[in-house]
This record gives structure tokens, sequence and C-alpha cells, in this order.
């Protein structure tokens, strides 16, 4: 029986030689739904064919067996092929003979290992249908304990004499109600016994869950208070770099301003640094708040062209910004500056070097959209998974491309704390495209 988040159905073997039972057969079982699966059925004719078919379909749950096909004693054989040769001990199988004095032997159920009888005297459709579906809840219920008892290694002796004793009773319980009542009653025990189990387990994976919550929040804070820790003399450096790069004496020395000089880009970089980790500690711990109002976003476009635009010349890649005049949304004015700033920063370290960035502003959908398109390699299927994980960062990337992989994590949780979205595409032949999306303002 498959996977129970599968589709499936269950597959029920009319073997009979009779072409006029099959055609009944089909139109009483074929299409029925049961426990939520419907009954698909299947057809052999003699001995050689019931086989094959069993043999290459062990996840057959029903046979309905003539014991006279091609041979006097074929339903024998058949089922000696099951039990024995096949080893498939969960297989339901149904007798269909014209025998009335089969039904009378008690002992044929256990030395048959059958699940009971259907007569081709006086049996009725409403008949066939009936047994059939107790014997397919019979497979249920021993491949359902079968399945059970290879979770449990601590219960495996129990859930042996259990199935056993459910394949025993399952054996017997096809026509009489009160077998079948006894039967669901061990079921039941069974079952409170595989609760109690379960809830041992959920309580240790609510353990591990509520452990690895501590220690995430445990690094939160860490970074939270490392990341405040290094601002301090962060800014005492950046302080004297300024001092140092506004004094004449250092000013009119080449050498000694241009190491200043680079004091100063170092720190800023750093502290830049330094900030998003802090962002990203605050986001997680829940400590960031955003001020929403509308918003010229034109103007924020233009403000973060200008911010880049040193960068940008580094690699003498030009910005192109399409857009209206004005465009209004509602945001936080730093943040939407932020996460800007963060898309158009990873395009211009990421696209290749003499080309040209694309932005593009418009509303869609009552939505204002950015679009920020570079014409680089775009991203992996491999990396695709953990674009917006913190410090994680594109593989194909390059080695030399500066940045501490959290930007567009921390573009991400801004998004949404600003109701916002963010996607991207890979373009076709090359090139990656970003969107993001913002509620519009009515102004």
């Amino acid at each position: 029986m498959p996977d129970s988040n599968t589709t499936w159905n269950w597959k029920v073997l009319l073997a009979d030689d009779d072409p006029s039972f099959h055609k009944v057969g089909r139109s009483t079982l074929n299409g029925i739904v049961f426990d939520k699966h419907q009954i698909e059925t299947f057809s052999s004719h003699d001995y050689d064919s019931t086989c094959l078919f069993l043999n290459e379909n062990p996840d057959t749950a029903l046979v309905i067996l003539d014991f006279c096909m091609d041979e006097a004693n074929t339903g024998l054989l058949v089922i000696n092929y099951i039990r024995n040769q096949l080893q498939n001990k969960q297989i339901r199988i149904l007798l269909h003979t014209s025998n009335a004095q089969f039904e009378s032997e008690s002992m044929a159920l256990e030395q048959y290992a059958i699940s009971g009888f259907l007569s081709k005297l006086n049996a009725t459709p409403n008949q066939l249908l009936t047994k059939s579906k107790l014997a397919l809840r019979s497979f249920s219920d021993i491949r359902n304990v079968q399945k059970s008892a290879q979770t449990n290694t601590e219960l495996e002796k129990e859930i042996s004499i259990n199935t056993r004793q459910l394949l025993d009773l399952s054996a017997k319980m096809q026509g009489e109600i009160h077998k079948r009542k006894k039967t669901e009653q061990q079921l039941t025990t069974f079952n409170d016994q595989l609760e109690k189990e379960v809830l041992k387990r959920t309580q240790a994976a609510k353990k591990a869950e509520n452990e690895a919550i501590k220690a995430s929040n445990a690094k939160t804070e860490f970074l939270s208070r490392m990341s405040h820790e290094l601002r301090t003399p962060l800014n005492a450096i950046l302080g004297f770099s300024q001092l140092l790069m506004a004094d004449p004496l250092i000013t009119n020395n080449e050498r000694q301003n241009e190491s200043v000089e680079q004091i100063h880009i170092a720190g800023n970089h750093l502290l830049y640094l330094v900030s998003e980790i802090l962002d990203l500690s605050r986001i997680e711990a829940g400590k960031l708040s955003v001020n929403i109002d509308a918003i010229d976003v034109i103007s924020v476009i233009d403000n973060c062209i200008t911010t880049m635009l040193p960068s940008a010349g580094n690699r003498n890649i030009t910005i192109e910004l399409n857009s209206p005049q004005q465009l209004w949304l509602m945001g936080d004015h730093v943040r939407v500056k932020q996460v800007v700033l963060n898309i158009l920063s990873n395009a211009i370290k990421y696209g290749p070097e003499n080309d040209a960035i694309h932005i593009q502003a418009f509303i869609q959908n009552d939505m204002a959209v950015i679009e920020v398109k570079d014409n680089g390699p775009g991203i992996s299927e491999k990396m695709q998974e953990f674009l917006y994980t913190p410090f994680e960062r594109c593989h194909n990337s390059e080695s030399d491309v500066e940045g501490t992989g959290v930007g567009l994590a921390i573009t991400k949780r801004l998004m949404d704390l600003m109701q916002g979205e963010i996607a991207f595409e890979n373009l076709t032949p090359k090139g990656c495209l970003f969107t993001l999306s913002f509620p519009t303002a009515q102004i």
C-alpha cells in the first residue's frame, strides 16, 4: 500500500475463467471509493496469468479467486504460490466457488489462509461489494500494523504478536460481525500504545525545538551586543580619521593623506557591515519597527543612484532609470531607501563590467513596483532556496565580491514589515530581474 500522502487505488484481481464474472466484478467494484481511495480491478483467466500478475504487482490488496479454472485445483495452486513462493501473507483472498460444501467447512479458512467465500450459486453483487470491502479493510489494518512495527523497535515483539493475532482474526472475521468487533478492540489497544509513543516523541521534538529557539535567541543577542560594542570604537576611528583628513599637515602630504582616506573608507565599510548585522538581529528579535507614510519613491531612487554612482563608476557601469516623474507608495522612507540600495548594490557587484543596470518604476495591480535588471549570470537553482537566508552567498559569485550575505535577508524581512513583496527572475539568455512591490499611496 503506497504512502498515505500520495494518490493510489486499491488493486483487486478478478481471477476467473468465466467472462461473465469479470463483467459483473468490474461493474460492481471498479471505481468504487473506499476509505478515500478508488477500487481498480484487473483480470486473469488461468493459473499462469494469475501468478504473473501477482508477481509483477506485489501491492495487490485482494484476489477474488475461482477455485476451478484451467485445473480442478487451480485455486489451491494459486494460494500456495501466494503464501509460499511469494511469501505474501498480507494479500487478502476471497475464494469464488460453486462448491456449496466449502462454506460449511470452518477449517478451510485456516487451511487455505483465505478471507472468506463467495458462492457462485447465490452470491449477489451487493455481497461481492461488501465482502470485498471487508477484505480491503483487513488488508489495510494488517499493513498499517506492519508499518507501525517498523518505526518502533521497542515494541517489535508485541507488534509481532499483535500482527499475528490480527492476521488470524482477520482471516476468521469476514463472515461474522462480532469477530470484527473483537479485532477492532485489539486495534484500539494497539493504537493507544502507538499514541503514547507518538506523544513521547512529540515531547522530545518540542524539547529540541525549544533548545533550538534558545540557541537562536542567544545568537541574536550575541550579534546585537557585538554590533553595539563594535560601533563605539568604529565611530571613534571614523571621527579621528575625519579630523586627520582636515589637518593641513596631513592633506599636504600625499602619502599620509592617501593612508588616512583608506582608513576612513575601510572604517565606513566596516560600519556598514556591522549596521547590517545589527539590523538583522533587531529584526529577528522583533525590536525593529517601521514608520509607514506616503513616499515619493522616484526621489528615493534618484538618491540611491547618486549614492551608488562611485561604486558603479569603479566598474564602468551605467545606471538607467525609466519611470514617471512621480510615483507614491506606502512605506518607511529610511527602509525603502535601504532595500533599494541593497538590490542596486547587488546588481553592481554581480553584474558584468562595462555594462548597464536598468531601473523601472510603475503601478501594477494597485501596487507600486520597482524593477532592477542586470546582465549578470543570474542565480543558480542550487542557491535559490537559500537566497533570503542570512550569511548565505551565491557559490557562483566571484570570491572577491564584498559583503556579509545578509543584504537580501534583511531586504526580505523589511519588505514583510512594510507589507510589501520581493521577487526575482532569471532572464534568458542572461541577466537577473529583482522586483520590489509596495502598497500604493492614495494621494
